[in-house]
Order: structure tokens, then sequence, then C-alpha cells
């Protein structure tokens, strides 16, 4: 069963991790309404498919990557359609965001079926020919959000890894001596080794 992921943007590091994700079998979707010809080129280079709303917010897994300032509008852009489809797909946000921002983003997918999960991209974007070169997301989530349903393609799930690794400075996940609520789950994952797993760090 092929594993459908949504990236919205495709822009630098969005296209080519979506590039690294086609090149390891998944079916990698995005939208391109008002993008510019380079966005476009960009993108279908890649090997992204163009695609709606409705069939995005029906993808087993949706990556938020995007300028920060942006994050906040694409929860809410997504929201509907994602009440619609029923879909309890993982929609990650792997934006430079503060906490207040990651509460906002969780509180407006609260309201769909969709499991949010807090996440960051450490590295630079992977470049063709050099599997080596890869970003890891790192990911802090609740248990629910970590376990597929069983609509999911089993590929796209989280698992927890063994060491209390921050999702992202600033953050849900605390380091040591913060007073936030620690997650209940940090997960890494690499877009390589078919392209849509999520593996223990």
């Amino acid at each position: 069963m092929t594993t459908v992921i949504a990236i919205l943007a495709p822009g630098a590091m969005g296209s080519a991790v979506g590039r690294r994700l086609v090149e390891h079998g998944a079916l990698v979707l995005t939208s391109l309404t008002g993008r510019s010809a380079a966005t476009r080129d960009r993108a279908l280079t890649a090997g992204m498919v163009d695609a709606g709303d409705e069939r995005i917010a029906g993808a087993d897994l949706i990556l938020s990557i995007l300028p920060p300032a942006q994050a906040v509008a694409l929860a809410q852009r997504l929201a509907p359609a994602l009440g619609r489809t029923g879909q309890r797909g993982i929609y990650v946000d792997c934006n430079a965001v503060n906490v207040a921002t990651v509460q906002w983003i969780a509180g407006i997918l609260a309201a769909t079926p969709a499991r949010f999960v807090d996440g960051a991209i450490i590295g630079a974007p992977p470049r063709p020919g050099t599997p080596a070169n890869r970003p890891r997301i790192w990911a802090a989530c609740k248990p629910s959000a970590c376990r597929p349903a069983p609509s999911t393609a089993p590929s796209a799930r989280l698992q927890p890894s063994r060491w209390p690794m921050p999702a992202s400075p600033g953050k849900t996940a605390p380091w040591p001596g913060s007073t936030r609520a620690s997650p209940s789950c940090i997960s890494g994952w690499e877009p390589t080794s078919g392209g849509s797993s999520w593996s223990s760090a």
C-alpha cells in the first residue's frame, strides 16, 4: 500500500524532502495554487503531485514546512477539509514557531480528526545523489498521535525514541530544567529507507 504524504509548501526544503520521499516510493502531494512558475517547476521536477485541499486532507501524513509566519494560516485553511474527510492522519508542524503558536495550531486542529504533532527539521535539504545528506525531523506528540489509525498505512507512524530529545528549542519539548510539561513521545524521522517510515532515534 502506497503511503500518501502531503507537503506544504514546496519551497527549498519542502520540495527537497518531497523528492527524497518520491524516490522511495511515497506519493507526495502539494498545493501549487497561486504559486510561481519557478515553484511549480521545482515541485513537479521533484515528482510532487498538485492536489486540492480535500485530497491533501486525506493524506496519511501532512508535513507543514513553510515560513513560520504562515504556519497558523495553513492550519486554518486545511481544518475544514480535515473535518470533512474524517481522515485520522498525522499533521506535523515542522516550522520554527514558539510555544504559543504551537498551542494555537493544536487548538485549530483539535476540532478535526487529525492528530497533531509538534516537529522540527534539523539539517539541510537533501540533495539528489547524496544519500548521506539528509535532514531529520524531531517530533513531540501524545501516544494517541504516535499510534497509526487502522486505516493508516503501517509505515506512516511515529515510534517512541529512547532519549528525551527536544523537538526544537522554545517549542513544546523542554530542555532539562524547563517548567514545560514533557511530551509523551519524542521521535526522529529521516526521509530515507522506504521514505515514509518514522524510526526511533
